[in-house]
């Protein structure tokens, strides 16, 4: 029972410190002005916010040229969607709209709604969860501009809405391109001569917002798995878990080592040498229910050494 309570109260932080939180953007208007896309992203770092829906929308003031026409066969398209984090989607809203009585810039007020988690009852075993609503959001529709931007679908849509490209992606591989040479940098500072990934080697991306580190790095985790057989890579977001003060320290670091066995256990349900290499070394990887109990980091850390000690030569 203790170590239901423990993980209910990881829960239960992870809940109050990381709820979803939702911008709205106008995306672009489509099918001859008579449908407006918009873009709804919830932060990084953040809890999935889940059944998103557009409520209402309405032209914002009295705009000439300009009714929203949700209504009969025109009904909003997209609503229901789950928006995990660093995630977007796009809703799509039926409109008419006469560009020839319409102002260069329409304004649309919306009305959203969705679901998130708020509490996990230890007792129950099952999570509880709220409807939040985001009444008047504001967005902006810029005709002025538009009139050169009605022209085919821009191919690095998702990615620019928050996807990050990597190598299992079909859409990413085929157009993920210009990072040969950085690639082939980094994996010199991490295989030595013999082939071998090298101990302790830490190197740092770092550039402007979206600029591509998070798709190079993913991309090169798996040139080290092509170059170094039995390279495990485990991608961790850090993005957004900062360290507060007193209690929070030791939440937040629990909360990094969390990630880190979450990632482990995805690659060994991936990889089945490496599950059965573990089995018969009799080396129980650590799980979420485990960091967060009393001795959590210390079991984390004498499994990764037994790891080191006993599978090293092969992972």
């Amino acid at each position: 029972m203790g170590g239901q309570k423990a993980l209910a109260d990881y829960l239960n932080r992870q809940y109050e410190l990381f709820p979803p939180r939702l911008t709205v953007r106008h995306y672009g208007l489509r099918n001859n002005d008579r449908q407006e896309t918009i873009e709804l992203s919830n932060d990084e770092n953040r809890l999935p916010a889940n059944n998103v829906k557009v409520l209402h929308a309405a032209p914002y003031g009295q705009p000439k040229g300009f009714i929203v026409d949700a209504k009969g066969s025109r009904p909003i398209l997209g609503n229901g969607q789950q928006i995990d984090s660093g995630k977007a989607a796009e809703i799509s809203i039926p409109i008419l709209l006469d560009r020839a009585l319409a102002p260069d810039v329409l304004e649309l007020s919306l009305d959203l709604s969705y679901e998130y988690i708020v509490r996990y009852d230890a007792e129950l075993g099952a999570a509880e969860t709220e409807v939040r609503e985001l009444r008047g959001q504001i967005i902006q529709i810029p005709l002025n501009i538009l009139n050169t931007d009605l022209i085919g679908e821009n191919p690095y849509s998702k990615f620019a809405s928050g996807d990050v490209m990597k190598p299992d992606d079909a859409d990413a591989k085929k157009m993920f391109f210009g990072r040969d040479a950085e690639i082939a940098d980094i994996c010199k500072m991490l295989v030595g001569a013999d082939g071998r990934l090298k101990a302790g080697s830490i190197v740092a991306i770092y550039g402007q917002k979206r600029c591509g580190k998070s798709s190079v790095m993913f991309f090169l985790g798996e040139e080290l798995k092509r170059r170094c057989p039995g390279t495990i890579v485990l991608a961790i977001n850090a993005q957004g878990k900062g360290i507060g003060s007193g209690d929070d320290r030791d939440f937040y670091y629990r909360s990094l080592l969390s990630d880190v066995c979450t990632q482990l256990q995805t690659q060994i349900r991936r990889t089945p040498g490496l599950r059965d290499a573990l089995r018969l070394a009799q080396l129980r990887p650590p799980t979420v229910r485990d960091i967060v109990g009393e001795f959590g980091e210390m079991y984390f850390h004498e499994f990764f050494q037994n790891f080191r000690e006993q599978l090293g030569g092969q992972y």
